[in-house]
């Protein structure tokens, strides 16, 4: 006990004049710190005061916009919508979803709007995770209500790998009968066989027509838009009597020339279509029992 005292008092001793002037400085700080502490903590006390007071100014500011009936913000959001059956996309700046993450009212509102919802093209591509893609589409679909849908599959720079859920019975086929306005523009080998019918149906763009097979029953289709090549091309797949619009490239003519004395497909009794000869559409229409092969300058008279 006695050895260690007089230990530390030896090290005491051995303290030096600039180790002791170090130590008082560190009272000092100390001591300085101690004062500005409370002045410190006044300060950042009255700073979070004015916070509140800015904070609460601005909770009771309405903007102008805000004070709209949500019927006319409905109608506002509506019009954010290109024309049907043009699609919007299913995520990005011009999808409907950008609308429901601008606040909490106008998301309650387009929530509540099922035609916001209706339209959706859905870019395939490896840029975007299928699984995203699957989730967005659902919320669409289930936002729709039981409005007529319009759909866009579009391929993109990459291969379509991973397709096969959009459009498989879990997801788009299960509401076949609501499709409105289909557009695939990817190949046909990815598309699975529809079986049941297509009772709302009105439009349908394919970028490649099946070989084989016909279109399920689609009793309001009337427009049909096709960019295909037509080797081989069996003209019962469409429902020809009943189109009043058709559009095609490259090759119209081949279908009417070759296939139809061979099938004695009936023509449809109003046609409005695009004849695409030398990379220069021409117009052509024909009311008639019947179409004959256009022309190089298809005008078609009665």
């Amino acid at each position: 006990m006695l050895a260690s005292s007089s230990t530390q008092a030896s090290a005491a001793r051995t303290l030096t004049a600039s180790e002791r002037a170090a130590l008082a400085a560190d009272r000092a700080r100390i001591a300085d710190i101690d004062i500005r502490v409370p002045e410190m903590e006044h300060a950042l006390r009255t700073l979070r005061e004015e916070r509140d007071i800015l904070r609460n100014r601005l909770d009771v500011y309405t903007y102008p916009v805000l004070t709209l009936p949500n019927e006319i913000v409905s109608q506002i959001f509506i019009q954010f919508l290109p024309v049907c059956p043009k699609c919007p996309p299913i995520f990005g700046l011009h999808s409907p979803n950008l609308l429901a993450h601008i606040c909490g009212k106008w998301r309650e509102i387009a929530l509540s709007v099922p035609a916001l919802w209706r339209g959706f093209a859905v870019p395939l591509a490896h840029a975007v995770p299928m699984a995203r893609t699957l989730t967005l589409f659902d919320k669409f679909v289930k936002r729709s209500g039981s409005f007529p849908l319009s759909m866009e599959l579009a391929q993109g720079s990459s291969s379509l790998d991973g397709i096969n859920p959009l459009l498989g019975p879990a997801s788009a086929h299960d509401h076949r009968g609501r499709w409105e306005h289909l557009n695939l523009k990817i190949p046909n080998f990815y598309l699975i066989p529809i079986h049941g019918p297509l009772p709302l149906l009105r439009s349908l763009h394919l970028a490649m027509l099946p070989r084989t097979g016909s279109l399920p029953l689609a009793p309001l289709l009337t427009n049909v838009s096709l960019i295909t090549h037509f080797n081989n091309f069996s003209p019962t797949i469409l429902p020809w009597s009943q189109l009043t619009s058709l559009a095609a490239w490259p090759a119209l003519q081949l279908v009417f020339r070759t296939s139809q004395p061979a099938y004695h497909t009936p023509a449809p009794p109003v046609l409005d279509f695009m004849y695409d000869r030398d990379s220069a559409p021409c117009s052509a229409r024909r009311i008639s029992g019947h179409i004959d092969p256009p022309s190089p300058a298809p005008t078609l008279g009665r």
